[in-house]
């Protein structure tokens, strides 16, 4: 009998008996079944070139408003501390003000990383959404939200996360995504899923399905020093010829050690380019981008620069290790060098100077990765525009700026996903989707931010979906439902949807 039938039939004294769907005992029952998604109802159809996706997770829940001012006076006037008196020119936009506005064209917060928001929405290297919003379980608790956005599901205890759930799809489809990666065997791949973040719910294991270990993922150091590296060199080949001469008692050792040696001398030239610098022909670059983020050799070459902290070498470590390995299909990165994002308090100066950190470096990845490309000259032998790049966190923020200069807990919040042209569908990027208006009584703090009511808007599982989709899934909804919440699942968020015009011109 299947989980299905289980679900619908208890047996009782020989005979069957229906138990409906909102019997509390059926509930239980389903959640207990629920572990592992339904993969083998998933449809795949994997065409080449797959996607390698960066995932960066802003771990506290960081407010939306650095991507969305765009309602700001209404904001400020209902809320119960003054945004004039603590954020300098808050009100004023850039156009009206250009020494103090922070109001950017698309309404971004200029000191909150809103200028290079609007270098990389008018460079079509990204797209924000603004609506991205919990309406099937609105949890605003920090454990629950990062588990329903890192496992791509509402129903967070057992189940696996997305990094999990793509390896496990890889390995029940393992013919179709080895053709689209041109290697013969699960066994070629080096590295396929990485987290540069330590232990992540992104790669939280499925009870239910064992995976080999070549598919296990594997945490490296912002240095993406080896894991493969035989530190004790020595020891190790003495204990190699020990057990070349026994009768077959260690040969898994043996194999074991010999592959080790074998991934080694693959990869080991990845940490090398990550210390080596930048270094492109100038004519390659376009100009809007020469513009920042390049130094000038004065020899006809220029060398990109990331920033000078603990992130930027964080999403360096997962550009470079995306650009030269290709087998590499997830990364899961996190806050290192940033700090957390619960401001509830003294929030607005810290937040602001945390989301500039953020998106100069976003700036210089997305360049990174495009000039990384082989048609540019300095670039790897193969085409970079498979790689992408989403940036959102547990929940958003209420809109009101409280007593202590902070914001408690929302639900809405923005998503930023970068770059990957390859792989998404014409238009994709490039634009600022969904609207939003001020809800909730003036002068408390129960103000939140909601979609407009004619407004395109998401669940957070739809991050997943459209991840599970762009690796071939054809049906994701069915590896993101929850069969008491989410029976339908939640399906891929449509990026063919048109994004909202500039506020004014810049």
């Amino acid at each position: 009998m299947n989980r299905r039938d289980f679900l619908k039939f208890a047996g009782l004294g020989g005979t069957a008996l229906y138990v409906p769907a909102t019997f509390t005992l059926d509930a239980l029952l389903q959640r207990s079944w629920a572990a592992s998604p339904d993969y083998d109802a998933a449809e795949v159809s994997v065409t080449a070139p797959l996607p390698q996706v960066i995932n960066i997770f802003l771990y506290g829940g960081p407010s939306e408003l650095s991507g969305n001012l765009t309602q700001i006076e209404d904001i400020a006037a209902a809320s119960q501390s003054s945004y004039a008196n603590n954020i300098r020119g808050i009100l004023a936009t850039t156009a009206d003000d250009p020494e103090d506005g922070q109001i950017t064209p698309r309404g971004f917060w200029r000191d909150a990383g809103g200028q290079a928001m609007e270098f990389l929405v008018n460079r079509g290297y990204m797209t924000v959404y603004r609506t991205m919003v919990k309406r099937v379980n609105d949890s605003r608790s920090h454990r629950e939200s990062i588990f329903q956005a890192q496992k791509g599901t509402t129903d967070v205890e057992g189940r696996p996360g997305i990094g999990t759930v793509l390896a496990q799809l890889l390995s029940r489809n393992a013919g179709q995504y080895l053709a689209a990666l041109g290697k013969g065997s699960l066994g070629e791949l080096i590295l396929p899923f990485v987290s540069l973040e330590g232990e992540t719910t992104f790669f939280a294991p499925d009870p239910g399905a064992e995976l080999d270990l070549g598919l296990r993922y594997q945490t490296l150091g912002t240095d993406l020093e080896n894991p493969f590296a035989r530190r004790m060199e020595p020891i190790f080949d003495q204990l190699v010829e020990a057990v070349n001469g026994t009768q077959g008692r260690f040969s898994r050792v043996k194999l074991a050690l010999e592959a080790r040696a074998q991934l080694a001398a693959q990869i080991g030239d990845i940490g090398a380019r990550f210390e080596a610098p930048l270094v492109f022909s100038q004519a390659a670059i376009d100009p809007e981008d020469l513009a920042e983020d390049f130094q000038d050799n004065g020899d006809g070459t220029v060398t990109l620069q990331y920033p000078n902290n603990r992130f930027a070498e964080q999403i360096r470590a997962a550009v470079t290790l995306a650009v030269e390995n290709p087998d590499t299909l997830f990364i899961s990165a996190g806050n290192v060098g940033l700090g957390g994002w619960d401001d509830h308090n003294n929030g607005c100066d810290r937040y602001a100077e945390r989301m500039q950190d953020l998106f100069e470096t976003l700036r210089v990845a997305c360049k990174h990765i495009r000039y990384a490309d082989g048609t540019t000259p300095g670039g790897v032998a193969r085409s970079t525009g498979n790689i992408l790049i989403n940036v959102y966190g547990e929940f958003g923020r209420r809109c009101n700026l409280n007593g202590s200069c902070g914001w408690d807990h929302g639900n809405l919040q923005n998503l930023f996903t970068l770059m990957g042209a390859a792989v998404r569908p014409a238009g994709a990027l490039g634009k600022v989707v969904g609207r939003t208006r001020r809800s909730g009584t003036p002068g408390t703090n129960n103000q939140v931010q909601v979609p407009a009511p004619d407004s395109y808007e998401f669940e957070p599982a739809a991050v997943a979906a459209t991840i599970y989709r762009a690796f071939g899934v054809l049906n994701p909804e069915v590896l993101t439902a929850d069969p008491v919440l989410n029976p339908a699942g939640s399906g891929p968020i449509d990026q063919t949807v048109a994004g909202e015009p500039p506020l004014f011109s810049a």
